[in-house]
């Protein structure tokens, strides 16, 4: 089953039935029971990719249907730890190098509007997520090669967010990390 249709029964079921929301605990028993799922690694990327493309499409049109974005980001998250947790790396090759230039899109639309009132949290948790992808398990510098330039466009964008003050929650030390990151990793690895 993919993520976006997963959750979208979860909600609408919950929302009739007046159930709380997921906890982080389900939602992680959940995402480690996708990872399990006997998929190749392109349909492990694919739905992974496809829940960040939907979580994109979402941000962009301002529409969040009642639903929290960040508990479905988390659900994500939760689904790419389960890769990582049950060692399917080739999986996770495949995800994180279609999955970083979507993330790096969703950071656009995030850091260049307001984020939803009650998903003010969003931009650190997406931030969180790209560190995860960045630094979570890789062995060598391919992914960050491949996606270094675009990498520091993007970090131009987040700077001038953490100096507005504009935003509702202060993100300049998931900022900074993530910035110094990259910065090491350039450093590390030019051209």
């Amino acid at each position: 089953m993919a993520i976006v249709e997963l959750w979208t029964a979860y909600t609408d079921d919950a929302a009739t039935a007046g159930r709380p929301p997921p906890s982080q605990e389900g939602l992680r028993d959940v995402g480690l029971l996708l990872a399990t799922q006997d998929l190749s690694p392109d349909m492990h990327a694919k739905r992974i990719v496809d829940a960040v493309t939907h979580l994109y499409d979402t941000v962009k049109q301002q529409q969040t249907n009642g639903t929290s974005l960040v508990l479905f980001l988390d659900l994500v998250r939760y689904a790419f730890e389960g890769l990582k947790v049950t060692k399917q790396f080739a999986a996770l090759d495949t995800t994180c190098h279609q999955l970083l230039p979507v993330l790096l899109s969703l950071i656009d639309a995030l850091f260049r509007a307001k984020p939803p009132v009650s998903d003010a949290t969003l931009p650190a948790a997406v931030l969180t997520f790209v560190m995860d992808v960045l630094v979570g398990y890789q062995h060598s510098s391919a992914l960050y090669v491949a996606g270094g330039n675009r990498l520091l466009a993007h970090f131009e964008t987040i700077q001038q967010w953490l100096h507005s003050p504009d935003h509702v929650v202060d993100l300049s030390g998931i900022g900074r990390t993530l910035v110094l990151t990259v910065c090491c990793l350039a450093r590390l690895h030019p051209g």
